[in-house]
């Protein structure tokens, strides 16, 4: 809201979207399953990414169908080597 307000006041902003994609909630939220005492850590970590990456772009899909304004090729996410581009 204050992106597109600054907008139409005529100023020029950039607004690149995040996604905070790791840690222990994550995990848990992906791995909701009786079976989770025999994943190896690193099946919880592919499984985990896999469900943020779907969620990640399910949230911008539905941030740009409202009309948000961003930077969306350029975003922000903690998943991967560069920390930056997802």
């Amino acid at each position: 809201m204050i992106v597109r307000y600054y907008i139409m006041q005529g100023r020029k902003v950039s607004y690149v979207p995040g996604w905070d994609c790791h840690g222990l909630p994550i995990e848990l939220k992906a791995i909701k399953t009786d079976a989770q005492n025999s994943l190896s850590p690193v099946q919880i970590r592919k499984i985990a990414q896999r469900f943020s990456q779907t969620t990640m772009e399910t949230q911008m899909n539905e941030f740009k169908s409202w009309g948000i304004t961003g930077d969306w090729e350029n975003r922000y996410c903690t998943m991967g080597s560069s920390r930056f581009h997802c």
